[in-house]
């Protein structure tokens, strides 16, 4: 807030009161007041004014609370409107998708299922590995037969059958 808004905030509520506050207090509040939004003398005003009987100037401490606690909710309403405006640009602004998956992404995931489904054995899951070395050579199919489908090697899906009796 600026240093005009908050004398004469603070002077509208004395006027109220039929009193003014010491330039001295005003000083000791000032640094903490003036950190805090314009909106934040207004709605401290209307609180004052509603809350304190009008005999008595409250105290400028009281005064300073409330100031704090207005600018406070302000800044919090602000952040939570930011934050809603950010998510409703997010859903806004479509994401770069993947055009669609390639032949060799078709081809790992049906060996992937076909692996890890307990339908296959190894030797049909073997065969599966070398069509998929044949048609993209290096990309992946080398290891599954040089490891786990390599005779005499057991997947640990076949494990797990075995284990379970089946």
């Amino acid at each position: 807030m600026d240093y005009r808004c908050m004398v004469e905030g603070l002077c509208e509520i004395g006027k109220f009161f039929g009193e003014d506050y010491k330039e001295d207090a005003i000083k000791a509040v000032q640094s903490l007041i003036l950190l805090e939004p314009n909106q934040a003398m207004v709605k401290a005003y209307n609180r004052v004014v509603s809350e304190f009987p009008q005999r008595f100037l409250p105290p400028l401490a009281k005064v300073r609370d409330i100031i704090l606690q207005e600018g406070k909710r302000i800044r919090e309403a602000e952040a939570i409107q930011r934050e809603q405006e950010d998510r409703r640009q997010r859903t806004e602004t479509p994401e770069s998708l993947p055009k669609g998956h390639t032949e060799y992404s078709r081809a790992c995931c049906s060996f992937l299922k076909a692996a890890f489904s307990r339908y296959y054995t190894l030797d049909e899951l073997r065969k599966m590995a070398e069509d998929g070395e044949r048609r993209f050579p290096g990309r992946g199919f080398d290891a599954w037969l040089k490891g786990s489908l390599n005779k005499g090697k057991v997947l640990p899906i076949d494990r797990m059958q075995k284990a379970a009796g089946e």
